[in-house]
């Protein structure tokens, strides 16, 4: 409001001056009925340019509001997406490297494991919503859940984990590094 006074002060006290000129005018001549015409005329013109000038400056709030909100929300997303990364990417590349570790060990701790796959269904069922529906259908296709239950039966449903494990990797970083791209672009960096 301050920069829209001090663009606009010249003209606001242009028109204040011709209405007090206009009313003391009135106060101290004894208008005729053409005086009278000028007079109001006067005073509608000012009421009009009045009236422009406050639409001008409410418009150019309006824009200003509407560029506000939409920084807001890009503001919004971008913290949504560091949410993405940070609350499923980043925890189940975590927990996939944690399975894998644990596949490695030559003596493999049951309990261990089992705490393992929990992580790996609660990021997949209650943190899911944070992937696109696409990527969410293509994690439940590797079915990555019930290989990680059965990975201990035998070698097959171990290599099947393994080649699945592979895919939902690559999905995770592909679209971890898409989002690290968006968030530096807003930033700008």
């Amino acid at each position: 409001m301050k920069k829209i006074w001090k663009e606009n002060k010249n003209l606001l006290f242009l028109w204040l001056s011709i209405i007090i000129i206009v009313s003391l005018l009135l106060i101290f001549l004894k208008p005729s009925e053409k005086l009278n015409n000028i007079i109001q005329a006067i005073a509608i013109i000012t009421l009009v340019f009045i009236t422009g000038f406050y639409a001008n400056q409410t418009q150019k709030l309006v824009e200003q509001e509407k560029i506000s909100l939409e920084e807001e929300k890009k503001k919004r997303d971008a913290d949504f997406w560091e949410k993405r990364i940070n609350e499923f990417y980043k925890p189940f590349t975590e927990t996939l490297n944690d399975i894998r570790d644990a596949l490695h060990e030559k003596e493999k701790d049951p309990k261990k494991l089992n705490k393992l796959k929990r992580d790996f269904k609660y990021l997949s069922w209650q943190k899911g919503y944070m992937i696109p529906k696409e990527t969410y259908k293509k994690m439940m296709k590797l079915e990555l859940g019930i290989l990680i239950a059965d990975i201990d039966k035998d070698k097959e449903s171990f290599v099947r984990f393994y080649e699945a494990e592979k895919d939902a990797r690559k999905i995770v970083n592909n679209e971890w590094l898409e989002i690290e791209d968006k968030i530096r672009k807003f930033y700008g960096y």
